[in-house]
């Protein structure tokens, strides 16, 4: 019965206030902090940091769009910072997860970009989580837009890891990371090889 309650999807839409009574009801007795909004965010937490098991067991990209896209837009814009960690941890075992080179429209693929934008702008422990897996990502997208993503996204971001903490190992495996990705050629084209002088 606890589990049940703290996974009920109530607990994750809509105001906290607004919640269904009896739900209420029965967190009061399994409460962590005897505080039902506290109570609300444990339930969140649990969301996050299960999401990736939630996909597995229940049908991947079907359960993702019927139910789990809606509950994920909600966690990863949330104010806790605990959440937006677990989140941002769990980003390459979603973009793993979801067959997102079998998806229909660009804007559902998009999608992800704009997720990881959105960490990439958070804090350094989060958007650490997050920058090792862009070319995972960008390995999943058609080929036209692999290469419009190479200078909108990788190339930007490449240029910020030069300024971080660690900048160099992370240039260097981000860069292995294109170089398998992408034609030696292309690379060439957009002066991708001009970054190995950066790393010698």
């Amino acid at each position: 019965m606890m589990c049940l309650s703290y996974y009920d999807m109530k607990m994750i839409y809509g105001n906290k206030d607004d919640l269904d009574s009896s739900l209420m009801d029965k967190l009061d007795d399994y409460s962590f902090m005897q505080n039902k909004a506290d109570d609300v965010d444990k339930v969140k937490y649990y969301w996050a940091y299960n999401l990736p098991c939630a996909l597995l067991v229940n049908g991947k990209s079907v359960f993702w769009f019927s139910h789990m896209k809606t509950i994920y837009d909600i966690l990863y814009k949330d104010v806790l910072i605990n959440l937006r960690t677990t989140i941002a941890a769990s980003f390459k075992d979603i973009i793993e997860i979801l067959e997102i080179d079998k998806m229909e429209s660009q804007e559902e693929r998009q999608y992800f970009v704009t997720v990881l934008n959105h960490f990439l702008k958070d804090s350094e422990e989060i958007s650490a989580k997050v920058l090792p897996h862009i070319c995972k990502l960008i390995s999943k997208f058609p080929d036209e837009e692999k290469t419009e993503l190479l200078d909108s996204l990788i190339r930007t971001k490449i240029e910020s890891i030069k300024t971080m903490k660690n900048g160099r190992d992370n240039m260097i495996k981000m860069l292995e990371q294109i170089f398998d990705m992408f034609a030696p050629a292309q690379l060439m084209e957009s002066n991708f090889h001009e970054y190995l002088f950066d790393i010698i």
